[in-house]
Order: structure tokens, then sequence, then C-alpha cells
């Protein structure tokens, strides 16, 4: 019998919010466990007065520092970025299918996007993205793969 167990703060959540949250979390628990852990499934909510409650701010603000730190460490300055993501636009790589169907139907219906788009990425005027599908036929146990190729062209 799963039992998931929620502590507020009082009077934050309505009683909307909090029915939302048993609602979301039994079935959380459902879709991990399986459907007969729904009967069994307990979620109850705690509400925690005001001053009831502390928090170790010197902890809390230190872990803080230590994730931005991260962060710093492996970003990149945003130029540095740019350029980066503009070469592979420009080579054709590693565009997701959902952001080359986007990028077509966008700039199809919209020329304004279509040369916000061009503008913000330093593309040439006839720039749109292209999609194309190829189809493997050779897999060892003779089965066909689909296998989805994803070209940006610039021509």
């Amino acid at each position: 019998m799963p039992l998931v167990q929620v502590k507020l703060i009082e009077g934050v959540f309505s009683q909307d919010q909090k029915q939302e949250m048993i609602t979301r979390l039994t079935e959380t628990m459902v879709d991990i466990e399986g459907e007969a852990m729904r009967p069994v499934t307990w979620v109850t909510i705690e509400e925690v007065a005001s001053g009831e409650w502390s928090i170790d701010q010197a902890a809390t603000a230190h872990r803080r520092d230590e994730m931005r730190a991260a962060r710093k460490k492996r970003g990149v300055p945003f130029r540095q970025w740019w350029q980066g993501e503009r070469k592979k636009i420009l080579a054709r790589e590693n565009m997701a299918s959902a952001v080359v169907e986007m990028w077509r139907t966008s700039m199809t219906l919209s020329p304004d996007y279509a040369a916000e788009l061009r503008a913000f990425w330093k593309l040439p005027d006839d720039f749109t993205p292209r999609q194309t599908t190829v189809q493997v036929l050779d897999h060892p146990d003779g089965r066909s793969l689909g296998m989805r190729v994803l070209n940006v062209d610039a021509t």
C-alpha cells in the first residue's frame, strides 16, 4: 500500500489545488506500480502553520552556491553558443524533427517570423528547413527500420 505524504505551508494552496495534487500523485503511483495499486494508494496532505517549520538557511545558501558554480562551470558565453548552433544549422546537424517542422510551418505561415529567424541566425534569405525520411532495409533479421534524416537546407 503506497503512502504519499505531502506537507504544505498552511493557506498557500486552495482546496482545488490540493485535490489536484492528490489526483496527480495517485496517477503517478498507478503509472509506476500498476492499476492494481489505485484502490490502496493513500495520499495525505498536512498543512503546517507559519512559524511551525524552519529551513537551514546557511545550508540552503551553500547548496545554491554550489549549484550556481556548477552551472557556470558547464556554461558557455552566449556568443560562443550562438556561433556553434549556427554552424550546426548551416551544416544540417542535430535538429530535432519537431524543431524542423515548427520552423518550416512557422516560416511558411509568417513571412515576418521567417525574416526574424533568418536575421537572428544570420541565415541566407532563401533559407528554409527541410526534412527527409529514408527507409533502411538491410537490418540483419530482415526487419526494415525507419530512419529519420533531418536536413536544414540553405538552398
